[in-house]
């Protein structure tokens, strides 16, 4: 999230709620999970499923967290609303989304485009920069991977073809999951103990294992052997 013309976001942060577990859970929403002291025991209640928008209150809690003194400071009603979705979104949320802006936060206005179509223009806009010619209608083939899937939009016009977007249905989560498994063998109930001897909990692969891949310490080698010869392997076998 962040403010017309900045080149970064303002803050990236959860779009969701999480709760400690317990009689006495702490409830953290969007940025304040950052402040949670373990996170070895978290309940999590997202406000997307499969990219699209589904459990409202969750997300009217996120903007009103975003939208606070603590964050963004902005009065909805003196402010215009730029939103982004997946493409070919259900006209049911759509409409529901519409309900939301305007009657539950009073929205001055707003725009709600798919992300790879702001995507392409972005590119087009910087390219034009760079040449300093017109920015051009950009005709493009935009691969956008989320969490939960992987849209393949043909961009022409600065609008989607929507009769040519392909979806599939593999996203950061199922590489999470995959990752989930592999380390999971060596992590098992994994601790570790100070020198009195106390137990102190490790992340669960499912806390740890997000982060550690958008760190940079996950990426994507276009050649496997050459990449394993460089950092130190003598002799590899194809």
């Amino acid at each position: 999230m962040g403010f017309a013309g900045q080149s970064e976001p303002l803050k990236c942060m959860l779009n969701g709620v999480v709760r400690s577990k317990g009689p006495a859970g702490k409830l953290y929403v969007g940025d304040q999970l950052e402040s949670a002291a373990d996170f070895s025991s978290l309940q999590y209640r997202l406000s997307l499923e499969r990219g699209c928008l589904v459990n409202w209150d969750t997300q009217a809690e996120v903007w009103s967290r975003a939208l606070s003194a603590d964050l963004l400071n902005v009065n909805p009603a003196d402010s215009a609303l730029l939103l982004t979705e997946i493409p070919m979104c259900p006209t049911a949320i759509q409409d529901t989304l519409d309900e939301m802006v305007f009657e539950h936060f009073g929205f001055h206005s707003y725009c709600t485009r798919p992300a790879p179509v702001l995507a392409a223009l972005s590119i087009a806009a910087e390219q034009a920069k760079a040449s300093g010619s017109a920015i051009p209608p950009p005709a493009a083939l935009v691969v956008d991977a989320g969490f939960s899937a992987t849209h393949c939009v043909p961009i022409f016009g600065s609008s989607a073809l929507n009769y040519a977007i392909k979806r599939l249905n593999v996203g950061g989560k199922m590489l999470t999951n995959h990752l989930k498994q592999i380390v999971s063998t060596g992590l098992g109930s994994a601790h570790c103990l100070s020198s009195k001897q106390q137990s102190h909990p490790v992340l669960s692969p499912g806390q740890m294992l997000p982060g550690t891949k958008q760190a940079p310490l996950c990426m994507v080698a276009v050649g496997v052997l050459s990449c394993l010869q460089r950092d130190g392997g003598d002799s590899l076998d194809e």
